[in-house]
């Protein structure tokens, strides 16, 4: 149930690389494309060029719109608790150390 969409990229020749000036021979089985292109129900392109390259993959993006239906879903968890109890018990221990200790007397 997946399309296949195949390109092939280059052209009859060959293609001609940056650093030689010389022609490769084909990269690609142009008649095993079409064939897997038809077997998934999908089309075979055929790029020369970087600008019909774009063109295929535009081409493709619009024959393969399809709506995404998405759901965040936000899980939270409070964090301040373990700190308002330690705080709570720092509070306890001065408070029970400020009346442990007796406030000296006047003289």
């Amino acid at each position: 149930g997946i399309r296949t969409y195949t390109v092939a990229i280059g052209t009859e020749e060959g293609r001609v690389t940056r650093f030689r000036q010389a022609i490769q021979q084909q990269e690609f089985d142009e008649p095993t494309l079409r064939e897997i292109a038809k077997i998934t129900d999908a089309e075979f392109f055929r790029a020369r060029t970087s600008s019909s390259l774009r063109e295929t993959f535009e081409s493709i993006n619009e024959l393969e719109r399809t709506e995404v239906l998405s759901q965040t879903i936000v899980e939270t968890n409070e964090l301040f608790i373990p700190f308002a109890g330690t705080s709570a018990l720092f509070c306890l221990f001065g408070l029970a150390t400020r009346g442990l200790n007796s406030s000296p007397m006047p003289s």
